[in-house]
Formats: structure tokens, C-alpha cells, sequence
């Protein structure tokens, strides 16, 4: 019994470092999507200032992962 919770273990370890991974990809993306929105509610002197583009056609599906 013992054996089966021990082989058990190892075969579930793997799947968590694959969830880690995918959370970790999910932060990723949502920071990159608030910087975004931040860097475009500027006024557009301070992103013409900056070098950020005029619009943002962020029209394409991106996946984090």
C-alpha cells in the first residue's frame, strides 16, 4: 500500500511543475496586458515622448504559454 502511495507521488509531481508553469505564464501575460493599458491611458505627448506607438492594435489572441 505504502508503494503505491509513494509511486503515486511521483507521477503527480510533474503535473504541478506544468500547473506552476502555466500559472506562472498566466502572471506573465496579465502584467504585460496592465502595463499595456497603463502605457496607453498616457497623454500622448508623454508617449510620443517615450517612443510609444500612437495606437495599440493588440488585436491578435496571444496565449501566455
Amino acid at each position: 500500500m505504502s508503494g503505491q502511495i509513494l509511486c503515486r507521488c511521483f507521477v503527480e509531481v510533474p503535473m504541478f511543475k506544468s500547473l506552476n508553469r502555466i500559472r506562472a505564464a498566466f502572471a506573465r501575460a496579465s502584467k504585460r496586458r496592465r502595463t499595456m493599458r497603463e502605457l496607453n491611458e498616457l497623454p500622448p505627448e508623454i508617449r510620443k515622448d517615450i517612443g510609444w506607438r500612437q495606437t495599440a492594435h493588440d488585436d491578435e489572441i496571444r496565449l501566455p504559454f
